[in-house]
């Protein structure tokens, strides 16, 4: 009881799944401080809980992982489309990989700019989305770029 209080009581941390109302009202899981494969795959046990008609990752690569990364990345996609998750959208080299693993509803961009101009038309009160990535990819921009129009 007393371990369960603490947690419930303990302040939430943006960039480490920090729930919050965003544009149109969507749901979004911020989870931007850091990724593994590992930690991807809790994010979206939790993002594929939600009560949700739609639900969307925007994930940056996750790095150091060495020889590892391709399979890692490819491993993500295939996990993501096993959980109920309708779209993917990646930026860095290695979600390439991890959108072509995804398949249908992945989509895959060169910069922050152009992925939310797509992401943005899906989210409503009935998104859920997952924002992750390793720290360097800095995913926050995307994040904030997105909450000018909300607050978190």
């Amino acid at each position: 009881d007393l371990i369960t209080h603490a947690l419930s009581t303990t302040p939430k941390t943006k960039g480490r799944l920090y729930a919050c109302k965003g544009p149109n009202e969507c749901s979004i899981l911020d989870d931007t401080y850091n990724s593994s494969p590992k930690a991807f795959e809790v994010a979206i046990d939790l993002l594929a809980e939600q009560k949700a008609k739609t639900r969307v990752i925007v994930m940056g690569d996750m790095n150091d992982l060495g020889e590892a990364s391709s399979v890692a990345h490819m491993n993500i996609g295939h996990y993501a489309k096993q959980h109920k998750i309708d779209y993917l959208f990646g930026i860095g080299k290695n979600s390439q990989i991890t959108c072509k693993a995804f398949g249908k509803n992945a989509f895959w961009h060169l910069n922050q700019g152009s992925l939310i101009d797509q992401l943005f038309p899906l989210l409503s009160k009935d998104t859920s989305v997952l924002m992750k990535g390793s720290r360097n990819q800095k995913m926050e921009r995307v994040l904030n770029q997105l909450m000018d129009t909300a607050s978190c």
